[in-house]
């Protein structure tokens, strides 16, 4: 699924931005497929339950690597091509 379709099934008022900061910082890493000359950024549905729980301790105060340790989220094994 897209970063939009993602964001809409997280049914939270879960930033964009936030994904994008947790993919620069390894801890997601989306597949990315081609789109006409872009790249587009593939989200596996599993994270979504994951998410939901991070995005609760990040609003509770928690900084992004503790609510991630807290939530016990691991990082997603990059997918060979």
């Amino acid at each position: 699924m897209d970063t939009g379709e993602l964001v809409s099934a997280l049914g939270v008022s879960f930033p964009r931005q936030e994904l994008y900061y947790l993919e620069s910082q390894g801890f997601l890493r989306p597949q990315k497929r081609r789109v006409g000359k872009t790249l587009k950024r593939d989200w596996p549905a599993e994270i979504i339950p994951t998410l939901r729980v991070y995005w609760e301790l990040r609003e509770q105060g928690f900084p992004p690597r503790v609510a991630w340790e807290k939530a016990e989220i691991p990082a997603l094994p990059e997918k060979e091509d």
